[in-house]
């Protein structure tokens, strides 16, 4: 059994019992104390932390928008472009199938009828980057040359025609009378990319020792598919 005798005197004695619980008390104090400092160190390095993250996104942010708004100069002037290109397609249109119309015509020429000449090319009074081409001596007919006929020459010769604002076809030939030529002036009107189709001339005129009808032909030359059906 352990037994303690204290013979200080009261006073002493409960001077060193506030001692102690004064002690203790400041040990909790500055543990306390160290904790709350350590929290503040804490909040402070994370708010430090954040504030570099926004100031650099805010950089970030910044650099992109510029290069956005730098983009932005391109796309618009490639809009522009493309809306400029767009305008002058329409202007242009689509150029007209001239082979293909050519075809048509030499394909569609009866027997009764005679080609001695073919000239594509602009439209008077306007200008055309397109040179027309010009065949002369074209032999007509899908069964041959009749006798009588006036007579072709074995190869035609390319020429330049005038250019024009708006292409068109000239066709010049003989028919064995006014009722040939009306019969495929009608059937013109069916081929593709020609559009009105207009006899200018038909003379009946004497030939050797029969009579043969001269006949001029014209008509203009659209572009697309906005020309006769062809082919029908």
């Amino acid at each position: 059994m352990d037994i303690r005798i204290n013979l200080l005197p009261p006073e002493m004695i409960a001077r060193h019992g506030r001692w102690r619980r004064q002690r203790r008390l400041y040990l909790a104090g500055g543990a306390g104390l160290a904790v709350l400092l350590a929290a503040h160190a804490v909040l402070f390095a994370a708010t430090q932390l954040v504030g570099h993250n926004v100031n650099r996104l805010v950089k970030e942010r910044q650099a992109i928008e510029g290069e956005i708004q730098a983009y932005r100069k391109f796309s618009e002037m490639k809009a522009q472009a493309e809306e400029i290109e767009k305008l002058l397609q329409k202007a242009r249109g689509t150029p007209p199938d001239i082979k293909r119309t050519l075809a048509e015509i030499s394909l569609r020429i009866p027997l009764n009828v005679w080609l001695t000449e073919i000239t594509v090319g602009g439209a008077e009074g306007g200008k055309s980057p397109a040179a027309g081409a010009k065949t002369e001596g074209a032999a007509g007919g899908k069964g041959g040359q009749s006798a009588g006929a006036p007579s072709a020459s074995g190869q035609g010769r390319a020429k330049a025609a005038p250019a024009g604002n708006a292409m068109e076809v000239t066709i010049k030939g003989w028919a064995f009378g006014h009722s040939a030529v009306a019969v495929w002036l009608e059937d013109l009107e069916k081929v593709y990319g020609l559009s009105d189709v207009q006899c200018q001339l038909s003379n009946s005129e004497k030939l050797g020792e029969s009579f043969m009808t001269r006949f001029e032909i014209k008509a203009g030359l659209v572009s697309g598919t906005a020309g006769g059906a062809g082919g029908s």
